[in-house]
């Protein structure tokens, strides 16, 4: 809420956590004040059972897990609420279709970051200006246009 207490006017820097490292440790970085960052991944809240991780965010077509490559999803909106759906609406949808539809979420205040498997971020047009990657990370850009 409100702004950093370093400077009048001053956004927060808000760390994007590294879901392969330990918590606290930032891949990337955004500015924001006065809105949410809410995150769905597959870091925290998942099983592993016989060699396999079963995460939290289940396909209502399956009834399994979803295996779409995707390690995480942040949403950045003035509600939490809106973080909450929207993060797991745009998991569900893949990295494609999520970023897709995120980024027709334009002109509401809602911005998204999508973390992959394999190292790469992709990040919703309204943040490109300012999500800083963390020097000496292993995640690189995405590059591919939804």
């Amino acid at each position: 809420m409100g702004h950093s207490p370093k400077a009048a006017g001053r956004k927060w820097t808000i760390g994007i956590q590294d879901p392969k490292a330990s918590r606290g440790t930032a891949l990337g970085t955004i500015h924001a004040a006065n809105m949410s960052v809410v995150t769905a991944g597959t870091y925290e809240q998942y099983l592993m059972s016989h060699g396999h991780k079963y995460i939290y965010l289940f396909d209502a077509k399956t009834g399994y897990p979803y295996d779409n490559n995707l390690a995480s999803v942040t949403i950045v909106s003035k509600q939490s609420v809106d973080g909450d759906a929207l993060s797991n609406a745009a998991f569900d949808k893949g990295l494609r279709g999520g970023l897709a539809y995120m980024n027709k979420k334009r002109g509401q205040d809602i911005e998204a970051i999508f973390v992959t498997n394999n190292n790469r971020v992709y990040i919703t047009n309204g943040l490109k200006s300012d999500f800083k990657l963390v020097k000496g990370t292993n995640y690189r850009p995405g590059n591919f246009k939804a």
